[in-house]
């Protein structure tokens, strides 16, 4: 997919792109181009927009790693009483 439009266009697009839909827009562009279906022209443009995708999704990585890292520290900070994981969830 190719986004016509200027910075904002694509910003805008960003903030509403899951992890997923820029995979599989960058797995796209490279068979695109692994194949050379892209046009000279049409090339620079591609590899901006596989740019800013790799970009996008390692952040989405670096995140979500955060994220685990912080849910994983707060787990074995949080002492152990009985059934702790049970009573968490509102089963007893």
């Amino acid at each position: 997919m190719i986004i016509t439009g200027g910075p904002m266009a694509r910003n805008k697009e960003n903030k509403e792109l899951t992890y997923s839909q820029a995979l599989a827009e960058l797995e796209k562009i490279i068979s695109r181009i692994e194949s050379e279906e892209v046009d000279v022209d049409a090339l620079a443009e591609q590899v901006k927009r596989a740019s800013v995708l790799i970009r996008f999704c390692k952040g989405k990585l670096q995140s979500t790693e955060e994220d685990v890292k912080k849910v994983l520290s707060e787990m074995e900070s949080k002492p152990v009483q009985g059934n702790s994981f049970e009573s968490d969830l509102g089963l007893l």
